[in-house]
């Protein structure tokens, strides 16, 4: 499934001109944990050093209606324990479900067999964190094996977070995955620290990128940015 890409057109009268002004597309993600009552639960959450956790009061998944009434929509569901256990829950993955939604699904992934496995549920994108990666070869594997992959590069104090609790600027990390052949990078800017100036450059060199922020930069400035597509928080 491509990404959509939504426009306004503006009617300007005086000069009988049409004008085509970008709207950024919305995509809700959703923090997610498997129970022992044999159900899904989401809630409010955050991410520090890669690792999320839930900051508020969970609810079933199935208590979220329909994102869209008219169109099929897309839908980031985060493996919270998978991202803890650094290693995915394949209960999550096999039961998942929003109506009305492409499931995009953000686990632990460190090797290609862990690829394979990520596809055998409900999922239309698998998102593979930069950091858990084995190596740039298995990113290359990912790039080989399925256009459904989507690197994740997760930031920490305005860099990319890499292996072996590595860290390095942010645009190199992009670029690399650009040059790998990726159609689409996704950056969550989990504490609000990549600076406006920062988001204008990647923006200007690698507009396929797709934003998340956290505290700090403003969504509303991100969106001003006209990135095609951006990740919001969903709202409970």
């Amino acid at each position: 499934m491509g990404l959509r890409s939504h426009h306004i057109f503006f009617l300007n009268i005086k000069s009988y001109i049409i004008e085509i002004i970008p709207r950024n597309m919305d995509i809700p993600i959703f923090y997610a944990v498997y129970d022992e009552d044999e159900s899904i639960y989401i809630g409010p959450a955050i991410i520090k050093n890669g690792i999320p956790s839930f900051t508020g009061e969970l609810v079933p998944i199935k208590s979220i209606p329909r994102i869209s009434r008219d169109t099929r929509g897309i839908a980031i569901i985060v493996d919270v324990k998978g991202l803890t256990r650094k290693n995915f829950d394949d209960r999550l993955l096999t039961t998942m479900d929003i109506p009305g939604s492409d499931i995009w699904y953000l686990t632990q992934i460190d090797s290609s067999s862990d690829i394979l496995d990520g596809f055998m549920g409900n999922v239309s994108k698998l998102l593979i964190p930069y950091h858990t990666s084995r190596s740039t070869a298995m990113l290359k594997d990912a790039f080989e094996m399925s256009d459904e992959c989507i690197p994740t590069i997760f930031v920490s104090d305005g860099l990319a977070m890499c292996r072996d609790d590595k860290k390095r600027k942010l645009s190199d990390i992009v670029e690399e995955m650009t040059n790998i052949g990726f159609a689409n990078t996704i950056v969550l800017d989990t504490d609000g620290s990549v600076k406006e100036e920062e988001w204008e450059d990647i923006r200007a060199r690698f507009p396929s990128v797709i934003p998340y922020v956290g505290n700090g930069t403003s969504i509303n400035t991100i969106k001003s940015m006209i990135f095609e597509d951006i990740i919001i928080d969903h709202l409970y």
